[in-house]
């Protein structure tokens, strides 16, 4: 008769395979834990700033003289240009030379000045020695009144004909018998109309753009429109052309705007206070801006990427509070971490401007491949 098989191997067997399990579960967990330590260590977070305005487009821009800023002079004598001193688009000063003239009607206007300086002069001393004889007793007060009226007859006179020589116009006796015409105030030469040759009393020559009155205009595309009308205001950042890539813009004020759509380019002509020192002709690049609502922030760009068609940023959050509105379930392995979708605004120097992202949340800006491949379910790591 053969002896019964103890039970204790299948036992034992039954205990070993309990132990397994037991490690198996073990395991597990430990991998979780350490996946999720894994996660965390490689996301990065920042703080979206909060948002006062909103780009809407950067559009070629440029400077020009106000509507009261552009003015036509001419020498405003009968004679001859004989050569020009300035050339379009030069920035000039009050004062500075334009131009030589030749005018027979102001040589005789400055040779009048001339005549009567040298009759004055005499007037003037005869004046004064009978004013002294007559203080001295030798003198009568009928000499004393004659030199006095010769003497206001003179001044009178030589004051005339200064403000004859004058009303010509900024004009200056220069080397060989002709005139130097010089610029009335501080600008920059526009157009120069007349041609080395006659001139009239009439022919205004120069047009001069004050360098006082500039704006910044932008032209601005229909399609904008409804955005820039609903936001209820503008501003503007411009860079001048050859700016450095990263230099600051000069913040703009919006001064005006037209009333109405130019028929033939369908564009609305936009005018905004001009950066101090601003010459008309400058050209550069403005940054169209808008007033930003409550609910927008700016981000880095690295913060954004697109979910399911829609553009998102995953935000840190407390597992224990709700979560904001909007915000996507928790994802999981990377606790406290959701996806929120965004409305992408515009992007600007390294930053995207976004709505639905309250100012000072966390966001990520790298391990963000890595969540979006945990949020839809994809096992892969970061590239």
């Amino acid at each position: 008769m053969t002896a019964a098989r103890p039970l204790f191997p299948s036992a034992a067997l039954l205990l070993l395979f309990t132990g397994c399990g037991a490690g198996e579960d073990a395991h597990e967990h430990d991998d979780e834990h350490h996946q999720e330590l894994d996660v965390s260590a490689r996301l990065r977070w920042a703080a979206a700033a909060p948002a006062a305005t909103l780009p809407l487009a950067t559009l070629p821009a440029e400077v020009l003289p106000a509507p009261d800023g552009l003015h036509r002079v001419g020498p405003g004598v009968e004679g001859r240009l004989l050569r020009w001193l300035v050339a379009p688009g030069e920035a000039v000063t009050a004062g500075q030379p334009l131009a030589l003239i030749q005018s027979g009607a102001l040589a005789d206007r400055d040779a009048r000045v001339s005549e009567l300086r040298v009759r004055a002069e005499p007037a003037e001393a005869r004046r004064a020695g009978a004013t002294a004889e007559r203080a001295a007793g030798v003198g009568t007060q009928a000499s004393l009144a004659a030199a006095t009226a010769e003497a206001a007859a003179a001044q009178a006179a030589l004051r005339a004909a200064r403000q004859g020589l004058a009303a010509a116009g900024a004009l200056r006796p220069a080397e060989g018998g002709a005139f130097s015409w010089s610029a009335p105030a501080d600008g920059t030469v526009g157009a120069l109309s007349c041609a080395i040759g006659p001139l009239s009393p009439s022919d205004a020559c120069v047009e001069l753009w004050s360098a006082a009155a500039t704006v910044v205009e932008v032209r601005v595309p229909e399609r904008l429109l409804p955005a820039l009308d609903a936001a209820g205001g503008a501003e503007g950042a411009f860079w001048p052309a050859g700016a450095e890539a990263d230099a600051a813009p000069t913040n703009l004020a919006l001064l005006s705007r037209d009333p109405a759509l130019d028929r033939s380019s369908r564009q609305l002509r936009l005018r905004f206070a001009a950066p101090p020192g601003a010459r008309a002709g400058l050209s550069g690049r403005l940054s169209l801006r808008v007033p930003a609502p409550a609910t927008a922030a700016a981000i880095p760009a690295a913060a954004l990427t697109r979910l399911d068609g829609h553009d998102v940023v995953f935000i840190k959050t407390d597992p224990e509070a709700a979560p904001p509105s909007g915000a996507g379930p928790a994802i999981e392995g990377a606790p406290g971490v959701r996806a929120l979708p965004v409305h992408r605004r515009g992007v600007e120097a390294g930053q995207v401007f976004v709505e639905g992202l309250a100012p000072g949340a966390e966001v990520a800006v790298h391990g963000v491949f890595l969540l979006k491949s945990l949020a839809a379910g994809v096992e892969a790591g970061e590239h």
